[in-house]
């Protein structure tokens, strides 16, 4: 490709390193968010997560199917990146909303780990569940029998102190899991990388912006630092689905394993996997000769079959494409707060004249405002999914009340009995007129 990629620009411009400004708290916490605005640290931990899942058969393809969303799964059709906020409340009037990604990954990862997971001891024909129990009785997935490793898995993730600190996760094999096998299995996914961008994004998600001297990190964080942190995720997503791989041109020649690194694991990849052309890099940072793509199985590249599965997957991918406009929209309402003037007052409170600090509690008044904003407009969403839930339940109900009048009809006629028909008639046009002036009451 030979092209530099142009979202390194990201990196370190929340605040300009010709502004002299002290390093307070809030000046601390910028740093810490400029610093992962890293696309090619983002770049690493992606292409490692999606290596590492290769090794239970979980491609691309099935991240891609993932997210265009399953009515069956924790992720919808119509949900996207850029609206997925985390409530919490902090007491019963207070209630903050935080922009969340960790959340999306860490469900993704659990997908492929329940959709590879075969149940049946007898069958295991799952990859997850396969591999594992092929790396021998140290490894065995079913070692419990009132509780396998995946329910295991699932109850430790559900837990939200585990869910959300980095350590307790990666201690868990020592301090959760009750079978050796099941800690020996853990360990060995923590090792294959799966969880490094997760945890990535979570060390942003859990820098402190909800002190009252410091709501100004609020906005930065929220509405700025993790939408591009999903725009570096949506993007990577697809770029990876779109370049063409060595197969796609040379085919299958180059049928080596990927070699691994301290930041590529084992994985289900070989050499012809490999992205062509990709961004250049600094060979320090990322190995482009590591970077892989879309990787197709034999059904999804037959000719019958192909017509079926391009139409589906455009339609994910214009999905993206829609998430990644609505990003940059989102951006391009909220970046002043990045003008010189606004990063001083905010890094610096104390510090401030009056009319400075006017401008940080409108600010404060702001935030305070936003999470209300979000809370009525959950309640509105609610109460209407609760009418449409009403109404549907009457549809129901009328179309069966019509079938059974229908029938009462013709067993009626069938029997001849006219003064019943001219009866159960009547009745229907009282339940009518009744049900009429019901709506006016």
């Amino acid at each position: 490709m030979n092209i530099s990629d142009q979202r390194v620009k990201f990196h370190n411009f929340l605040i300009s390193s010709e502004l002299n400004i002290d390093p307070t708290v809030m000046k601390v916490n910028l740093d810490d968010l400029n610093s992962h605005l890293n696309i090619t640290e983002f770049k690493i931990k992606f292409n490692a997560m999606v290596m590492g899942l290769s090794n239970y058969e979980y491609y691309m393809y099935d991240m891609l199917e993932y997210y265009s969303g399953d009515d069956d799964s924790t992720w919808r059709i119509n949900d996207y990146l850029v609206p997925k906020w985390e409530k919490e409340t902090k007491d019963e009037n207070d209630i903050i909303y935080r922009n969340n990604l960790s959340d999306f990954i860490l469900d993704l990862i659990i997908n492929a780990v329940e959709s590879k997971f075969d149940v049946s001891t007898s069958t295991n024909n799952g990859a997850f569940s396969g591999l594992y129990s092929g790396m021998g009785s140290n490894y065995n997935p079913y070692k419990n029998s009132s509780k396998n490793f995946l329910e295991e898995f699932k109850d430790f993730i559900a837990v939200p102190g585990n869910r959300k600190n980095k350590n307790e996760m990666l201690i868990a094999k020592d301090n959760y899991f009750t079978e050796q096998s099941y800690k020996n299995i853990f360990g060995h996914m923590v090792n294959l990388k799966i969880f490094d961008l997760y945890h990535y994004v979570l060390e942003v998600e859990k820098i402190k912006d909800s002190n009252d001297i410091e709501q100004g990190i609020y906005f930065i964080k929220n509405f700025i630092s993790m939408n591009i942190l999903k725009y570096f995720y949506l993007s990577e997503m697809l770029l990876k689905i779109l370049l063409d791989t060595e197969e796609n041109v040379d085919g299958k020649n180059n049928n080596a394993s990927i070699t691994t690194n301290i930041y590529i694991p084992v994985s289900g990849y070989k050499q012809y996997n490999i992205i062509k052309n990709e961004f250049e890099y600094d060979t320090d940072e990322f190995d482009t000769s590591k970077s892989i793509g879309m990787k197709l199985t034999d059904d999804q590249k037959n000719k019958d079959y192909c017509y079926d599965y391009l139409e589906s997957r455009i339609t994910s991918v214009y999905k993206i494409i829609k998430d990644i406009f609505l990003i940059n929209l989102f951006l391009e309402k909220n970046t002043k707060i990045l003008m010189n003037d606004s990063i001083s007052y905010i890094t610096n409170p104390q510090g401030l004249e009056n009319i400075q600090k006017r401008k940080i509690d409108i600010l404060n008044k702001d935030v305070q405002g936003i999470n209300k904003n979000i809370t009525e407009l959950n309640l509105k969403n609610l109460n209407i999914e609760k009418n449409y839930e009403k109404k549907r339940n009457i549809y129901y109900i009328t179309i069966i009340f019509i079938i059974i009048y229908i029938f009462l009809n013709l067993y009626v006629i069938w029997s001849d009995k006219n003064d019943s028909l001219l009866t159960l008639n009547g009745i229907l046009i009282t339940l009518i007129l009744f049900t009429k002036f019901m709506k006016f009451m």
